[in-house]
């Protein structure tokens, strides 16, 4: 959450207030912003124990929605507007739990299952939102490699044989091999 530059007067009309008037303000602050009162719920009262039950969760969520997205007849739009929604779920798990493990694997699980669900339907279609999922999938891998490589080098190994499965499905699919031409991503690292 961006940090507000708070005035003067602000700041001693706040000064006058009772503890008990002042906790009255900061709930109903906080009731506005789900995200905040979730991350405070989170720091608060679960005290991080839960890390790995919240990306648990997640991870059969991420599982069920791609699932369910090959339920209907194949559609570009609609995988890539699933995968968007997944991406926001995530990016909000890390918001609250800063769980920056999970962000990756979260985000390399997720491309996993919608390679593994659609990968044979990407190349059969050349319009405009199968291109624009080929690019946010390319996007997505170029963006889990940056986050790998912030993180400590003895977690890179625990993602080494998800990114070779990975690339190796994206070799696959001549699609796939075109738009990481064009983004400039190596499969072959990928791979290797």
């Amino acid at each position: 959450m961006p940090r507000v530059k708070l005035s003067t007067e602000f700041k001693d009309a706040i000064a006058g207030l009772s503890p008990k008037e002042k906790n009255k303000l900061l709930f109903r602050l906080i009731a506005k912003d789900d995200k905040l009162a979730e991350k405070l719920h989170f720091e608060l009262m679960e005290m991080s124990e839960t890390i790995e039950e919240r990306r648990s969760i997640l991870s059969g969520k991420i599982d069920e929605d791609l699932s369910e997205a090959t339920g209907f007849r194949y559609s570009a739009g609609r995988v890539s507007r699933c995968m968007r929604s997944l991406s926001g779920q995530i990016s909000r798990h890390i918001y609250v739990t800063k769980d920056k493990y999970g962000e990756v694997q979260l985000n390399l699980e997720m491309l996993l299952t919608a390679v593994r669900l659609f990968g044979h339907k990407m190349n059969q279609y050349t319009s405009r939102k199968s291109q624009n999922l080929n690019t946010y999938i390319i996007r997505r891998t170029q963006k889990i490699l940056q986050l790998i490589e912030k993180l400590h080098e003895d977690y890179h190994l625990d993602f080494e044989s998800d990114l070779n499965l990975l690339g190796e499905q994206l070799q696959e699919i001549p699609a796939m091999k075109r738009e990481a031409a064009i983004q400039e991503l190596d499969l072959e690292r990928l791979i290797s």
